[in-house]
């Protein structure tokens, strides 16, 4: 997918336009389809990293549980699985 943008409106004001760069169409088939072949493996890849996780719709949350001298091992643990998890070109939600 080419050429798409979006800008964001409230009522009679709207902000510039944006060049999307990732992602499909909220609503498109191709989003359920991307994200269930990406999602197929994703609990194997948790599971090797030793970390609990949670798949639900579109969300996937990992957690890990440990002693608090055990929290860079954790950390590090953590960003090793993400790496592996994420697929390169896709953005993830900062969201809390």
């Amino acid at each position: 997918m080419r050429d798409r943008s979006q800008a964001v409106r409230v009522n009679s004001n709207e902000s510039a336009s944006t060049v999307l760069k990732f992602g499909v169409p909220q609503e498109s088939v191709l989003g359920s389809t991307f994200f269930i072949n990406h999602a197929e493996n994703v609990s194997e890849i948790f599971s090797q990293h030793d970390l609990s996780h949670h798949l639900f719709a579109d969300d996937m949350q990992c957690l890990c549980y440990g002693k608090p001298t055990e929290v860079p091992y954790m950390v590090k643990r953590i960003e090793n699985c993400v790496t592996r998890v994420c697929i390169p070109g896709v953005r993830q939600n900062d969201s809390s």
